[in-house]
């Protein structure tokens, strides 16, 4: 099993090579930005405060433990498997190891999570335009990683995986606490 996901993961990362171009890498810089941790610190930040000023306080505490908790556990699988991420192709450097990619993590636990608040909140098209918005900024905060080169393609399935747990636990939670 280990290697069809490690012939997987090359295909796909060469694939993903084949179409670098400079505007294009730019773009997907921008992208990743999304899932940078001053990144998500400030939308984090900017979301509580706009929970609070709405009232919508019970959003608070599962906010903190979807994007905290993710990012936590990314960070302790990262310490623990230790993958080497792809060698001499990275459009940057990074310092941490590949598998799960934290960005993936991230993107799924905060931006889901605002997905979440959409769906809730909204009504009509702009909640689905919300959705849609939400959803296709955590595929391209995926696919960044890899055009970009600093990660694989199952490091970015693992990431969306542990960042779809703590999603759905915070939701449970803002579920469970708010009967």
């Amino acid at each position: 099993m280990l290697n069809l996901i490690h012939w997987f993961d090359e295909k796909a990362f060469t694939l993903f090579l084949s179409w670098r171009i400079a505007w294009l890498d730019n773009i997907f810089l921008v992208i990743t930005m999304l899932g940078k941790s001053y990144v998500v610190i400030i939308i984090t930040i900017l979301l509580i405060f706009y929970f609070w000023k709405k009232r919508d306080w019970e959003y608070i505490i599962p906010l903190i433990l979807s994007v905290a908790g993710s990012s936590a556990t990314a960070l302790i699988l990262k310490l623990f498997i230790a993958r080497p991420r792809p060698v001499g192709v990275a459009v940057y450097i990074e310092d941490l190891s590949s598998f799960p990619s934290g960005h993936a993590t991230v993107a799924v636990a905060l931006y889901g999570f605002l997905a979440y608040f959409i769906y809730k909140k909204w009504f009509g098209v702009r909640r689905w335009l919300g959705l849609i918005g939400m959803l296709i900024i955590i595929i391209l905060i995926g696919l960044s990683r890899i055009y970009l080169g600093v990660h694989y393609f199952s490091d970015v399935v693992g990431g969306y995986l542990v960042g779809g747990l703590w999603l759905v636990g915070s939701i449970i939670y803002l579920k469970k606490t708010n009967k």
